[in-house]
């Protein structure tokens, strides 16, 4: 039987570098001593305060105190002092901050804004959401439809745009 080659696997030690997660878990949840100490200075970049602030804003626990203290950590503090600060403050815990995007780009026919803004006389920003309030309340989509029908859309028409999502 012919032997089998053995092959000898490479180690190869990267280092990680720290993310932006990595530091939201630092102040959240894993809080160890001379973190900040221990990092590059590139790593220390990474550390966005606008975006730290972004993030833990998220949690419904935090979002007062990051509120109250932001004026101060954009401009006023550094990003030493502000982590220090938020090492001090934030409780130990694991917490999921789920980020919430703004949606971009309005999800139904463009044309319906130009019915509610000719009706309300409104911004197309406010019509937006008012088609928004419209949706959501109970009989607001039939409502809606009343509008626009009565710029002569056929009522089939009207129910279509608002059935078509992009």
């Amino acid at each position: 039987m012919p032997k089998k080659k053995q092959t000898k696997k490479k180690e190869t030690t990267t280092t990680k570098s720290v993310t932006l997660f990595d530091h939201i878990n630092q102040l959240t949840q894993f809080k160890k001593k001379n973190f900040w100490e221990n990092l590059t200075v590139s790593e220390k970049k990474t550390f966005n305060v606008y975006i730290i602030n972004r993030f833990l804003s998220m949690d419904m626990d935090y979002i007062d105190f990051i509120n109250l203290i932001q004026q101060y950590t954009i401009g006023i503090l550094t990003p030493k002092q502000t982590y220090d600060v938020y090492m001090d403050f934030i409780p130990k815990n694991k917490v999921y901050l789920k980020y919430m995007k703004s949606r971009k780009e309005f999800p139904y026919d463009k044309e319906i804004l130009d019915y509610v803004v000719r009706y309300f006389e409104v911004s197309k920003k406010e019509a937006e959401q008012y088609v928004n309030i419209f949706l959501k309340k109970y009989g607001g989509k039939k409502e809606l439809i009343d509008i626009i029908c009565s710029y002569g859309i056929e009522e089939k028409k009207a129910l279509k745009m608002l059935t078509n999502k992009k």
